[in-house]
């Protein structure tokens, strides 16, 4: 079993779910102006950082584990549970960027 492997299903579903997942991300308008290699990157600028959180969200939402979820995308379960925080928050912050999100799942 690979770090990225999901439990009963082979690695080419994973990367599948991971596309998935990550076009799902660049189809909200806020974020549409990234790419693929930004949304996986070790950056911090905050427009990337917010697709991260939303990409790990839609991952939990697809794969019901942030133990899962985390080791598809190479980071630890904690992780995952800061960006599904990240994600309700911004139900105040950024209510409709929030509506765009929640429209997606």
């Amino acid at each position: 079993m690979t770090p990225y492997s999901y439990p009963g299903l082979n690695v080419e579903s994973n990367e599948s779910i991971l596309n998935q997942a990550i076009w799902k991300v660049l189809s909200i308008p806020h974020f549409s102006h990234l790419t693929p290699e930004e949304v996986l990157s070790k950056s911090r600028h905050t427009p990337i950082s917010q697709a991260k959180h939303v990409l790990r969200c839609f991952l939990f939402n697809r794969t019901k584990s942030k133990s899962i979820t985390a080791s598809i995308l190479g980071c630890d379960h904690s992780t995952v549970i800061n960006s599904l925080k990240r994600v309700e928050d911004m139900e105040v912050g950024n209510p409709q960027l929030y509506k765009q999100i929640i429209s997606k799942l």
